[in-house]
């Protein structure tokens, strides 16, 4: 990790204003994820405690990189990766300006 980490984390945080990102089981159940940087790592906590089908557990992961990948209209899209775990990619939010 370095100095460049840590300002791409800040920067992706702030840009996307996120301080937790909620996303719907197929149910419409929320689950949400709360996103803090320690200084080396971004820490995500998911919570999904009102999914009534799903872990009903709440974990806490830590996660070392950010990446971009376009989607299908072009967008930006935000991704953690290498999360602790977490075996997928976490998806974090579309830049749709």
């Amino acid at each position: 990790m370095g100095i460049a980490f840590f300002t791409r984390c800040l920067l992706v945080i702030t840009y996307l204003n996120i301080n937790n990102v909620r996303e719907k089981t197929t149910e419409g159940d929320p689950i949400i994820s709360d996103i803090s940087f320690n200084g080396e790592s971004l820490e995500v906590e998911r919570d999904t405690t009102r999914d009534k089908y799903g872990e009903n557990t709440i974990t806490n992961h830590h996660c070392k990189s950010i990446s971009v990948m376009k989607d299908e209209n072009n967008h930006d899209q935000y991704i953690l990766t290498e999360c602790s775990g977490f075996q997928r990619p976490y998806y974090l939010g579309t830049d749709k300006r």
